[in-house]
Parts: C-alpha cells; sequence; structure tokens
C-alpha cells in the first residue's frame, strides 16, 4: 500500500472509530459525537498549518540570514582587499550555499524521502480538503501551496544578484 492510500485510507476510520468512542465510552449522541470528531479535524488542521507556518517561515528566514552574511562579507573584503577577491569571495560563498542546497535536496531522494514527502503532501492535501468542505475559517487556501518554498528562496537568493547590486553601485561612484 503507497503512503498516500493509507492516509485516504486511514481518515474515515479514525473519524468512525472516534465517533464511536465517543458514542459508547461518553454517552454522547452519534450527532454530537461526530460533531466533536469534526471540531478535532478542524483544530488538527489549525495546528497543522501553524507548524507548517513557522517550519516555513523558518526556513525562509534562515535564507534571507545567509544571503545578508554573504552580501556584507562580500563588502568587507571588497573595502579591505578590492574587487577581484570580493568577486571571488561571492563566488565562494555562492558555491557553498549550492553545495548545501543540493545535500539538502539529496535528503528526499531516498525511498524514505520520497515516501515522507508523499505523506506530507498528501495529509496537506486532507486537510486543505477538509478544511473547505466543512466550511472552516482558516487561512490554509492562502498559504503557498509549494512544499519546499525555503529551498526555491534559498536558490534563488544565492545567484548572482549580489553582483549586478555591486556592479550598480560601483558605475555610481564613478
Amino acid at each position: 500500500m503507497l503512503p498516500c492510500d493509507c492516509v485516504n485510507f486511514l481518515a474515515p476510520h479514525i473519524q468512525k472509530q472516534g465517533t464511536r468512542v465517543l458514542t459508547t465510552g461518553f454517552k454522547m449522541s452519534e450527532q454530537e459525537a461526530t460533531d466533536k470528531i469534526k471540531s478535532i479535524f478542524t483544530v488538527t488542521a489549525g495546528a497543522v498549518e501553524g507548524f507548517s507556518t513557522v517550519y516555513n517561515g523558518l526556513g525562509t528566514s534562515a535564507s534571507i540570514l545567509a544571503n545578508s552574511l554573504k552580501q556584507n562579507t562580500v563588502k568587507i573584503v571588497d573595502h579591505k582587499y578590492g574587487q577581484p577577491a570580493s568577486t571571488f569571495t561571492g563566488d565562494t560563498l555562492t558555491t557553498v550555499g549550492n553545495v548545501y542546497s543540493i545535500s539538502e535536496n539529496t535528503k528526499f531522494m531516498t525511498p524514505m524521502g520520497l515516501a515522507k514527502c508523499a505523506v506530507r503532501d498528501k495529509g496537506k492535501a486532507m486537510v486543505y480538503d477538509h478544511t473547505f468542505s466543512s466550511g472552516a475559517s482558516t487561512s490554509y487556501g492562502q498559504l503557498p501551496q509549494q512544499p519546499n518554498s525555503s529551498r526555491a528562496v534559498r536558490k534563488s537568493t544565492s545567484g548572482s544578484s549580489l553582483d549586478s547590486k555591486d556592479k550598480e553601485s560601483k558605475k555610481d561612484e564613478s
């Protein structure tokens, strides 16, 4: 059974068995137990949404911090040692960032890594579907749907945008 099939298989059973436990164990009516389980799913959807927002924010912040560190290091080297040394430093730090991105991305190229990605993406899709089918008022639909958005930012910020900014500032100084 594929991980995605497992998630699709388990969700209705969790709802059904949760309703059964509430009706037999806590002597609730069937409707009341179903409503409680739906409320639990809504709260869980909000928790997953909050966790993913924080997780993506941390990845984006790390990317921004690394890019700022690179830019300021290049400026310091340029000031102290000149343009050729700063270009070399910028290229070296860009290479280090790219090697880090490759090492992070290779974690997903294993069978277990691919399975984890599939389960995570399917879980997000199920939360998204449940949120909008139940009429819950979470903002999950407004989040970017890119599962690896922090890596996408890291790739885009490790390019040569620094070189073009430095060239513009050099032209202004001349």
